[in-house]
């Protein structure tokens, strides 16, 4: 190993003792190298050979918040204003809630109202509050600079300039500013004195990461909690499996909304048989056609959601896992969003639509839904991104393009609906009770002993050469099966992406910590291989 000399020190404040252990606590249960955890708590605006960190140039302050947060027009209603004081009364230690509350029943401005006491009580407080989506961000951070303009409210994500990154890493780390909204990677930021984390959209599978430095925010923001001794509050219309599984075991406080703020009720729901009714298009029907003409006729808005990017795709003798049935094509062709989008403007005149997805570049979503909010857009055909937290308040209308196309995903997550649906297109089975459903899907579960009652570890071994992949796949298989049980290896369900070749391996353990130091060892061993990649993905949620 060569060693060199320290060049220069740079004028930070060090790193809490709390951040620490919480970073050998992820790099640990991951099975990450310290040294790329730790790299996520510079946030990559350290550069050692400039000295553009000088104290001089940044002034040490506290916002200048009056200590009153909350705008008046925000009023709550009395079932809101006891689930925040359930959030209040649990502030002084560490404690996870779960605000658990139907869309449109008012979870942000519950957990706003909450941070507005906090910050009356602790004006050098700090609050997390972390996304599943990079484009949640602006929306909601514009109804946080409502709430908190004099707190300093900063961003943080990918997707901000190299200035306006180091601009708001500094502003957290020296505390100047009380309010971060951010993506995953904010959970690792210095944070001077963090005193909340609110996870919005917990239950989104956004929430892995699963490239790079591979973790769950969500459940190591309850990790960090814990070591800063400090609440959470999870929030979700429809909580994950997990999370109501950590409710039942009196893990997590539980708080319900059961009301739709003002006159807000809950949609109708229908079915449409493809089989039976007049299509317009092959993914389009009249019912549907008919619904998004007379909507927008009454000045609202339309959306088309549809799991698929790009315009269509053609299988050749191809097959496709549907539920429990196989079904084999001979030459299937799968439209996309942008073919759905090019129909829509053919057969409604009046249509002036947007696209969003996760292959549009994030500039574009937020000028898109700017768009929306201003009206210039009446219909948003989109990807599961759009379904992820946005509140666009003339939509009335949704249609599900293809819903039984999410019947053969390789998720391990429950496949739930409660958006606001009048027409549902191609679905294969009726809607049923969500309560009733998780009870059962988590009954299930405890049977074939599958998380949350026990614990998963993939390995995911991949390279350009498929003899090779498999030669180190098997060579996995028979190193760790002296000391635990893997399943595997074989072809991943997406087994050639870009000409790489891909194989999976899957254990099951009580316990992550207990198989830490073999699977640890086993990588440091395989990661040196040129020709070969592998990958340990603790308690996956992608299965392809």
């Amino acid at each position: 190993m060569e060693l060199k000399d320290i060049g220069d020190r740079i004028p930070l404040p060090p790193v809490q003792r709390p951040l620490m252990e919480f970073l050998k606590w992820v790099s640990n249960y991951n099975i990450m190298p310290i040294g790329m955890v730790l790299k996520m708590v510079l946030g990559g605006v350290i550069a050692a050979k400039s000295c553009m960190f000088g104290t001089q140039e940044y002034k040490r302050c506290v916002p200048t918040g009056d200590g009153h947060g909350l705008s008046a027009s925000a009023e709550l209603s009395g079932e809101q204003l006891k689930a925040c004081d359930q959030i209040v009364g649990r502030l002084s230690g560490f404690s996870v809630t779960v605000l658990d509350g139907k869309t449109g029943s008012g979870k942000t401005e519950v957990y706003c109202t909450a941070i507005a006491k906090l910050l009356h009580s602790c004006l050098d407080a700090q609050i997390l509050i972390l996304l599943p989506e990079i484009v949640l961000a602006t929306q909601l951070m514009k109804r946080v600079h409502n709430y908190f303009a004099g707190y300093n409210p900063v961003e943080w994500h990918s997707g901000l300039t190299a200035k306006k990154r180091r601009e708001n890493w500094l502003a957290i780390t020296y505390g100047a500013s009380s309010i971060v909204v951010g993506a995953r990677s904010a959970l690792f930021l210095p944070f001077k004195n963090l005193k909340l984390i609110v996870v919005d959209e917990e239950h989104e599978s956004s929430f892995k990461q699963d490239c790079g430095i591979i973790y769950n925010a969500r459940d190591m923001s309850i990790v960090l909690a814990k070591q800063l001794g400090v609440p959470v509050v999870l929030c979700s219309a429809t909580p994950a499996l997990e999370t109501m599984h950590n409710v039942h075991q009196g893990k997590y406080h539980h708080v319900v909304l059961k009301q739709r703020f003002g006159e807000a009720v809950m949609p109708d729901i229908a079915v449409v048989d493809m089989r039976k009714d007049q299509l317009l298009r092959e993914w389009l029907s009249s019912g549907l056609h008919d619904k998004i003409a007379s909507t927008l006729a009454k000045g609202n808005q339309a959306m088309l959601f549809l799991n698929r990017r790009g315009y269509a795709r053609l299988l050749r003798g191809a097959s496709a896992m549907s539920g429990l049935y196989k079904t084999q094509y001979h030459d299937a062709v799968w439209w996309g969003v942008e073919r759905v989008a090019e129909g829509i403007k053919e057969l409604v005149p009046k249509a002036k639509v947007a696209i969003i997805s996760s292959d549009v570049s994030t500039k574009r979503i937020t000028r898109a839904i700017e768009q929306i909010m201003e009206g210039e857009v009446n219909v948003i055909v989109g990807t599961q991104i759009i379904a992820k937290g946005h509140n666009f308040p003339k939509l009335t209308l949704v249609g599900v393009i293809d819903a039984d196309l999410g019947m053969g995903n390789s998720d391990l997550a429950t496949e739930k609906t409660e958006k606001p649906i009048n027409y549902c297109t191609r679905s294969l089975v009726a809607l049923a009770d969500l309560k009733k459903k998780g009870s059962a899907e988590l009954h299930s579960r405890k049977v074939t002993d599958m998380p949350p009652y026990t614990r998963l570890v993939a390995i995911i071994v991949s390279g350009k050469e498929e003899f090779r992949v498999v030669d180190v796949s098997k060579d996995i298989v028979a190193d760790l099966s002296r000391h635990i049980t893997v399943w595997g290896p074989a072809p991943a369900p997406m087994s050639l992406v870009n000409g790489v070749h891909r194989y999976r391996m899957l254990i099951k353990t009580r316990s992550i910590m207990a198989v830490r130091k073999i699977l640890a060892e086993c990588r440091d061993r395989y990661t040196k291989l040129g020709r070969v990649k592998v990958v340990i993905d603790v308690d996956p949620v992608n299965f392809a």
